[in-house]
């Protein structure tokens, strides 16, 4: 006899139902195909602001062909970790060119960006490490700072004073009445974390974020083996990195549109005696001059000690990054459990993003043309009325405040074959709604004034 679903796992179904009840539980559309600015959805066609294609590499004719004849060549899987078979001439080339292109000595891929920033800050901190991360940071970083069993706190979104008051163990201020405010996916998938036990000095680093795991329907973290007097294997590389302190900021937030406090955060980095690790994933080939991101848009290519990217977005392909210099990346060659036990990336992966680089590099009139669909959708989203926050970039967010209202605007959007991402409570705190648009080179003129169309009269 068959065990009914809800009665071999009814803690779960009941979660669920919960979530469901609550309206925090995430549809998972099926795109049939997308062309452009334009994608099937559910059966529907829609013009998608949905897509982080910044650049329009994703579907560009040399990107594509460069996969499809790797694949032939290579076939698809390479079935094995990256020490055994999983790592051919393709991951060596798209290493190297991504450290060339960054202007960095090394780089280290992953099979996606949430794995690089797993594989990166438990293999560089630990017990006896102190971690400032800004609370709107992606949810990877955070679960990377609580995996770590450093004492790290998640301070307020943007107060990098209270980021340099953790680092110099003077109290982190860490907002504990509020939760995720206009950050990134840390700050507006889940509520935010509060200060780990260890940052509190309660406890270990491993409970980090016990803060956000019951609303979230997490479960709580296992306690970390600095407690447990089980030791480290990576305390050994962690002394060699020469640092116990950490700053970690996004370089542009996906939760709020907004560019991470960079110059302010390489002072107080400077300050305390921490390393500073900027995110970019948001910013890497859309920003500085030579399409190398945050850090070289801020002029602080010296300055940033850690770079974490994806190639998923303005990339043209998938997968995550790690660039800096050689120890660095060669200590996670040889450290990184990510690194180490996960497959490597199909070849046709790499050789698409080995062509999306080329293409980066041989076209920077894409960027311009991209900054000047932004700020023109900008002036006229303005113009309109609505209210943009801190919204620097491409990925530009409308802030409603009110659910019922961001929810009248989505259902606006979708009633004109729109595809927009609105945040709403329970995902981001009450009164802080939004919606979302990430604009790219796909977007004509007319695609604009449709979207300005369909808009009109969601303005209060």
């Amino acid at each position: 006899m068959t065990i009914p679903d809800v009665e071999r796992w009814p803690e779960l179904a009941t979660r669920l139902a919960e979530a469901r009840a609550a309206g925090a539980t995430f549809p998972l559309p099926v795109v049939e195909r997308i062309v452009g600015a334009h994608a099937v959805v559910d059966g529907r066609e829609l013009l998608t602001f949905c897509t982080n294609d910044y650049l329009g590499l994703g579907q560009h004719p040399e990107v594509r062909r460069a996969a499809a004849e790797t694949a032939e060549r290579y076939g698809w899987s390479t079935a094995a970790a990256r020490g055994l078979t999983g790592n051919s001439p393709w991951h060596r080339d798209l290493e190297a060119a991504l450290a060339d292109f960054l202007g960095v000595e090394d780089a280290a891929c992953f099979t996606g960006g949430y794995l690089g920033n797993l594989g990166l800050i438990p293999t560089l901190a630990g017990p006896g490490s102190t971690i400032a991360v800004d609370e709107g940071c992606h949810a990877s970083m955070l679960d990377a700072c609580r995996l770590s069993g450093a004492a790290w706190t998640a301070t307020p979104h943007g107060d990098v004073a209270a980021m340099e008051r953790a680092l110099a163990g003077r109290g982190a201020a860490a907002g504990a009445g509020e939760e995720g405010e206009a950050g990134g996916k840390g700050g507006s998938d889940l509520p935010s974390p509060r200060p780990s036990p260890a940052a509190a000095g309660e406890g270990d680093g491993a409970g980090g974020a016990a803060g956000a795991q019951g609303s979230a329907g997490n479960p709580p973290p296992r306690t970390s083996p600095a407690a447990t007097g089980e030791g480290d294997r990576a305390g050994a590389t962690r002394a060699a990195a020469g640092a116990d302190r950490w700053l970690i900021t996004d370089g542009g937030f996906a939760g709020g549109g907004d560019r991470g406090p960079l110059r302010e955060a390489a002072a107080a980095a400077r300050r305390t005696g921490a390393r500073l690790i900027v995110d970019d994933a948001h910013g890497f080939g859309v920003y500085g001059a030579l399409g190398r991101g945050m850090a070289e848009h801020a002029g602080l290519q010296a300055e940033v000690d850690v770079r974490v990217g994806t190639l998923s977005k303005a990339g043209g392909s998938v997968g995550g990054f790690v660039a800096g210099a050689h120890t660095l990346i060669e200590t996670l060659r040889q450290r990184s459990k990510p690194y180490l036990f996960t497959a490597g990336l199909p070849p046709a992966v790499c050789a698409a993003g080995l062509a999306a680089l080329r293409v980066l590099a041989r076209e920077p009139e894409r960027r311009r043309r991209l900054w000047e669909i932004t700020r023109a959708a900008h002036d006229r989203l303005r113009a309109l009325g609505f209210d943009l926050g801190a919204t620097s970039g491409p990925l530009t967010v409308l802030w409603f405040g009110d659910a019922d209202r961001a929810r009248a605007a989505a259902a606006q959007l979708d009633a004109h074959a729109i595809h927009a991402f609105p945040m709403l409570p329970p995902f981001v705190p009450a009164g802080k709604a939004r919606i979302r648009l990430a604009l790219t080179l796909h977007h004509t003129p007319a695609d604009l004034e449709r979207l300005y169309a369909a808009l009109a009269g969601c303005v209060r």
